[in-house]
């Protein structure tokens, strides 16, 4: 997964504007919760986008970037507000590198989704956030990209999509890694592509892996690529290609 994110680092931010979105939102509901941090990390930082914003708005505080892909770190120190006084981890979310109880606000932007054991991450976040703490994680949920799965279902029984957990799940996951406090709130967007391959060329640009158990083990034929696009295309009404992103946003107290 790290080297599929590496891939993808010189052309994420030309791809990710529903990333950036998204972002935005979880950093205003950060920003009314008044904390002023004295360790900041964020986790899955990619380009730096949340970590430019913590840097920023938190200029006195230690800010941790942290990805598991090295490419990503180093297009995030090519932003000015990240050159100094920025400590740079190249990490995994399931095993953070970090001391516990070290840092007081964690931030993780659409990346937990990608994670292999969703469970042992937040159980890491938990072990890294100092009592009183705070964490604001957003990641894709319930019935994202369903219309690209449901596709892939009318061509072969390979598990093309990722799966995401439910608002439900989630809570379960949350409440049984010891995160007792927290509100969890879920939004869709449902973003329009030109073609199925714009949508696809998006996905890869993100370095969106597929972490399924099922998932084909080879290479897909051109053959079956192109089944799977029409079985989307015929589903869509009005000609217009839509994708559904479902986000839960999670604002933790430790």
């Amino acid at each position: 997964m790290g080297r599929s994110f590496g891939n993808a680092a010189g052309r994420y931010d030309r791809l990710a504007a529903l990333q950036r979105g998204v972002a935005d939102d979880l950093l205003v509901q950060l920003a009314g919760m008044g904390k002023v941090p004295s360790h900041a990390v964020d986790v899955g930082a990619g380009t730096g986008y949340c970590a430019r914003w913590l840097r920023l708005r938190y200029p006195a505080a230690d800010l941790t970037v942290l990805d598991l892909a090295p490419a990503m770190l180093r297009q995030a120190r090519q932003r000015p507000e990240l050159r100094r006084g920025v400590r740079f981890l190249c990490g995994d979310a399931e095993r953070l590198p970090l001391r516990s109880a070290s840092a007081d606000l964690l931030v993780s932007n659409l990346a937990l989704q990608w994670c292999v054991d969703l469970a042992a991450a937040l159980a890491e976040l938990r072990r890294v956030i100092a009592p009183g703490g705070l964490a604001a994680i957003s990641l894709f949920s319930g019935d994202t990209l369903s219309e690209l799965r449901a596709a892939w279902s009318r061509v072969d029984r390979y598990s093309h999509v990722n799966r995401f957990v439910t608002a439900d799940q989630l809570a379960d996951l949350l409440s049984g890694c010891g995160w007792g406090s927290y509100t969890l709130t879920e939004s869709v967007q449902v973003p329009s592509y030109p073609g199925v391959d714009q949508l696809l060329r998006e996905l890869k640009g993100w370095g969106a892996g597929n972490v399924t158990r099922n998932r084909p083990r080879h290479l897909t034929g051109k053959a079956k690529l192109a089944a799977m696009v029409r079985a989307y295309e015929t589903a869509m009404a009005e000609g217009k290609v839509r994708a559904t992103f479902r986000v839960a946003m999670v604002i933790a107290q430790a």
